[in-house]
């Protein structure tokens, strides 16, 4: 996909999310990490979370069809 065809861009963390939108026709741009540490509790040693981040886009069309709001919505 060309940048010039990138419509709509989606930020997401969860694999259920991305598959859903790859299945629909987005294209993955990028994966990357989030990381980010907690020194609350020095005494125990320093706690760090790191997040995978699927960064994706979609053409006009493509977006049009299935949004990143179908991808991330949560049925109980």
């Amino acid at each position: 996909m060309d940048f010039n065809d990138v419509y709509q861009v989606a930020s997401v963390t969860d694999d259920e999310a991305a598959n859903k939108l790859l299945s629909h026709g987005w294209k993955l741009l990028k994966v990357t990490v989030n990381a980010s540490a907690d020194e609350r509790y020095l005494e125990r040693g320093v706690f760090q979370i790191s997040t995978p981040v699927y960064i994706l886009g979609a053409s006009k069309d493509v977006a049009g069809t299935y949004s990143k709001a179908e991808a991330t919505k949560r049925s109980y």
